[in-house]
């Protein structure tokens, strides 16, 4: 009741609207027989109905998990389950249901271990859920397939064994040296076997390709292998140190003399911090430019955060060898002039002939090929200069690496009238210029 006589009525929270029947006629003790008579509307409570999202632009609406018509009666005059609207709107609500049944069908079809549809038209939940299907089956793949072993009496091992050496494949082959190898692992203790030197090159080279499909050959039990200790001990068997790589290029140099090359080189970020190194005792992690502690950069002065590596590539033959390593934190041009200078004499003087020096377009880079080569080579865009330190008078080529050269000018291209806008540049005549 309101203070001026007059009432309002309320079922379930909401007031009814004036247009409503229970207003009709002045008698409050009307109003309250129809309320005492009337029924509430159930609305559309279904557990079938409870994932059904409610649209702002719909004509329904949802509270506490019950969907009713925007219109909704509430109070009925009949004592029926739902008011006509409702009604009405539960036939559109099985529709969005049997949609909903529909498109998670689609899902578990589509997410389903053996569908063939493509990832990138997956959602980011749909991708999420096959992701989990996927473990959940290899997981159980891997519980089931226990490995039970077969032991095997003494006089059928024996059996299997002499016919496996009378059928050994010819002396001095690879296949009879692994056979041998493994035939000794197997008998052999693991703290007390010695692989041979190609078994041990061998499996270097998987280790180094991929050090997870080393480990599971080793864990199989198929096949006996090197401990990763072992291995470890040839990674590791020379200490390397900042600056020219003097043993490893000595090596190097012993079946490629007389041959040409080029040198690259290329600074990559790494992660700054300090070491202590137990085989030498130092700390390591500080600016050292080797035997090139010059200028304002000296060893120590400072932490490194860059690796300035230089490496010497084969011109007419597929070889390649790190020639020297660098850290530095800020490296300047003509810090960078005295080191490419250093590791050409040294390439020079062991008979390894540098042709070409080859770098990305940086800044510091094209400052370094301007203090090697003359004004007159670099007017006629030929950046090239006198190698002083070969035996016979030939030229040094300055190069700048092809995929940096197309990968600025893709930034380029697509930095002009897009992404960053920072440059201006017209595509259709750098397209029409490229097809010339």
């Amino acid at each position: 009741m309101m203070k001026d006589s007059s009432w309002v009525v309320f079922v379930l929270g909401m007031q009814l609207n004036r247009q409503h029947w229970v207003y009709r006629g002045d008698d409050i003790k009307n109003m309250l027989d129809k309320v005492r008579n009337g029924s509430i509307c159930a609305g559309n409570g279904d557990e079938k109905f409870k994932n059904i999202e409610v649209g702002a632009t719909s004509n329904a609406m949802k509270k506490d998990g019950i969907i009713r018509h925007t219109e909704c009666e509430y109070l009925m005059e009949s004592k029926k389950d739902r008011c006509s609207k409702c009604q009405l709107h539960r036939s559109t609500l099985r529709k969005q249901y049997n949609r909903l049944l529909q498109k998670e069908a689609n899902v578990e079809a589509r997410t389903d271990v053996a569908s063939k549809s493509q990832l990138f038209s997956l959602s980011k939940a749909e991708l999420e859920l096959k992701c989990k299907k996927l473990l959940a089956e290899l997981n159980s793949k891997n519980s089931s397939t226990t490995v039970s072993p077969v032991i095997l009496d003494s006089q059928v091992s024996h059996d299997i064994k002499t016919t496996a050496m009378e059928n050994l494949p010819p002396e001095g082959t690879l296949n009879r040296l692994f056979i041998e190898e493994q035939l000794k692992a197997f008998e052999t203790d693991k703290r007390g076997m010695r692989w041979h030197p190609m078994i041990i090159r061998w499996a270097m080279t998987i280790r180094h390709r991929s050090k997870s499909a080393y480990e599971i050959l080793r864990e199989t039990g198929f096949m006996r292998m090197p401990s990763e200790r072992t291995l470890n001990d040839y990674f590791h068997h020379r200490q390397y140190d900042s600056g020219i790589d003097f043993e490893g290029l000595m090596d190097f140099s012993k079946d490629h003399q007389g041959k040409d090359f080029s040198l690259m080189f290329d600074e990559m970020k790494i992660k700054d911090g300090i070491m202590y190194s137990r085989s030498t005792g130092e700390m390591t992690g500080y600016v050292d430019m080797g035997e090139l502690n010059i200028g304002e950069e000296a060893k120590g002065d400072g932490v490194a955060t860059h690796a300035l590596v230089f490496m010497i590539r084969g011109i007419q033959q597929a070889s390649h060898f790190p020639a020297a390593t660098f850290f530095t934190k800020a490296c300047t041009a003509s810090q960078l002039y005295f080191m490419i200078q250093e590791v050409i004499s040294y390439l020079e003087m062991i008979k390894l002939k540098v042709r070409v020096v080859i770098s990305d377009g940086a800044s510091t880079n094209r400052q370094v090929a301007k203090l090697f080569c003359s004004h007159q080579s670099i007017e006629e865009n030929m950046y090239r200069a006198i190698n002083n330190f070969s035996d016979t008078p030939r030229f040094l080529y300055f190069v700048s690496d092809v995929p940096h050269l197309v990968k600025t000018s893709r930034n380029n291209v697509e930095n002009s009238h897009g992404h960053l806008k920072t440059r201006n540049l017209v595509v259709s005549t750098i397209i029409i210029n490229l097809k010339e």
